[in-house]
């Protein structure tokens, strides 16, 4: 007996799924056999290949009524499907042909299978895999969202076939709005560090040690330069400006700020020490 595998070839999408065991084929031909087949097989009108369709859904079901020996074909050597499949209870639910070109062939295997099958997590993967393979232009986003989940699980899949050559590197990919978007966004270059008053002015009076310049520059300095500066450049500084110059060139406030820094650095010298 010819099998439906002998004249009727397989859409690429409908093999993004892996196929059941003979266990689950068994048990649902026997459930088809007593039920009637309840969900459609689904055939993809082509020109170029007879009988003018191939099947995009329906693979497991056509092999679980074989398999428990319903008849599929009846005239193989038929120029339609209508011809090859008739005489059969089955013939009326099993030609479903939709539209060329109405619907993304993927997308629709996909949506009719993703809920109906429950997929590990390593299976999931593999789906990614074909689907990238397929078409490594679909954008991240786009290929979770078919297949329900997150993009980042996309991003790790396509690295891992970027690495092992399988796929091509694309600098940019489709979105479902038909736009070009960058793969991977460029990551922002760190700003420069800002260069504290402390190092500024124990550079400049290192340079230019003269006595107006020391008290033109101690104002500068503020409370959260001096916590940002290390003890070196602390020491640089003092010792470039001079302690009495520096303490009287300061405001009220930024003498109060630089004793509660002072009070605050000894009361936690102390608490290290009481610590150890």
């Amino acid at each position: 007996m010819p099998s439906w595998r002998d004249v009727l070839k397989i859409h690429p999408a409908c093999e993004l799924f892996p196929p059941m065991s003979a266990d689950e084929l068994n048990a649902l031909g026997e459930d088809i056999k007593k039920n009637g087949l309840q969900q459609r097989i689904t055939l993809w009108p082509v020109d170029d290949e007879p009988p003018g369709y191939v099947l995009l859904d329906g693979r497991n079901r056509l092999d679980a009524m074989e398999a428990v020996g319903l008849k599929l074909v009846q005239n193989p050597n038929g120029t339609t499907v209508e011809e090859i499949f008739a005489g059969d209870n089955i013939r009326a639910t099993l030609i479903a042909p939709i539209p060329a070109k109405a619907i993304d062939p993927v997308a629709y295997v996909i949506s009719a299978n993703i809920r109906r099958r429950h997929l590990t997590c390593e299976q999931k993967r593999t789906l990614i895999a074909e689907l990238l393979k397929a078409d490594p232009d679909r954008s991240n986003l786009w290929t979770a969202k078919l297949i329900g989940v997150d993009d980042k699980t996309v991003g790790s899949v396509r690295r891992d076939l970027e690495a092992r050559s399988e796929i091509p590197n694309v600098a940019k990919t489709t979105d479902t709005k038909g736009r070009q978007q960058p793969i991977r966004k460029p990551r922002p270059t760190a700003a420069p560090r800002a260069v504290t008053s402390v190092e500024k002015i124990s550079t400049l009076a290192a340079s230019k040690p003269s006595a107006s310049l020391k008290v033109n520059l101690a104002p500068s300095l503020n409370s959260l330069s001096w916590s940002d500066a290390t003890p070196e450049l602390r020491v640089k500084f003092i010792d470039a400006v001079g302690v009495r110059d520096l303490w009287h060139s300061m405001s009220f406030e930024q003498k109060s700020a630089l004793i509660n820094l002072i009070n605050a650095e000894q009361d936690t010298r102390k608490a290290v020490r009481a610590a150890s």
